[in-house]
């Protein structure tokens, strides 16, 4: 069976206070230097005073001086050591502290599937950096039969994709990709869209993350003809996918 924590010698040492060894120390160090001094003894043959005087007693007495304040003193270095390192707290500790009820057996390492990559799911969407997610999303408005433009890694603000169609010279949709790691997306992400829609002329945007939109965020894009499309409806939609185009745009 495995030591227990509590029963090693640093914890054994951190029951006891720091100021408790360092007065051991102190109390020690009096008691032997006063052993061993010229006053501790006399002429007379009785009491301990006279054994201590012996060379040998003295030696010991004043050996003890010094090693059993040096002891309790690291002791007492130890103890306040101890107290400062974060201890470990196993789950049968944390339990109560969430209102739970500790089971044993219950804090085993659940073993993780690894994520598959050949197929889209939602997992998959949220790892995607947003590099790789802009990538996706220009794959997937090519297989609508827009013509893509990748806008300028940030030198173009709210704009990641201007779409095409047919011959146009002008866009007639700004895209922006949101990825998971921005957390949910708000009104003022759907704002700086129009404003890029605004400054360009352009009539529709389209806002995409593999996340979710506030509600504000819905509210404001009603209004500014501008769509939403969050993670299970992108998914959804890269599903609709010919598997042969699917597995296109998951190879990159």
């Amino acid at each position: 069976m495995a030591k227990r924590e509590r029963d090693t010698p640093g914890a054994l040492i951190a029951v006891v206070p720091w100021w408790a060894w360092a007065i051991l120390a102190v109390l020690t160090f009096l008691l032997f230097s006063w052993l061993v001094s010229p006053s501790s003894y006399g002429s007379g043959s009785a009491g301990l005073a006279p054994a201590v005087s012996r060379s040998w007693g003295r030696s010991l007495a004043f050996l003890a001086m010094i090693i059993l304040p040096a002891l309790f003193g690291l002791a007492a270095v130890a103890s306040v050591l101890v107290r400062m390192t974060p201890q470990r707290r196993d789950a049968a500790q944390m339990a109560p502290a969430f209102g739970l009820e500790y089971e044993p057996g219950s804090d085993q390492s659940v073993p993780v599937e690894p994520l598959d990559s050949t197929r889209f799911s939602l997992p998959l969407l949220r790892t995607m950096e947003a590099k790789r997610l802009k990538a996706v999303c220009a794959a997937y408005f090519q297989s609508l039969r827009f013509r893509v433009e990748a806008a300028r890694r940030g030198a173009e603000g709210a704009v990641d994709l201007r779409l095409y169609a047919g011959a146009a010279t002008t866009p007639g949709i700004l895209v922006q990709c949101k990825a998971w790691d921005w957390g949910e997306v708000g009104e003022k992400e759907v704002s700086e869209l129009l404003g890029a829609m605004s400054m360009e002329k352009v009539g529709e945007g389209v806002l995409v993350t593999p996340g979710s939109f506030s509600a504000a965020a819905r509210d404001f894009a009603a209004d500014a003809g501008i769509h939403l499309i969050d993670g299970p409806d992108f998914l959804e939609k890269l599903l609709a996918l010919d598997p042969e185009e699917q597995e296109r745009m998951l190879r990159g």
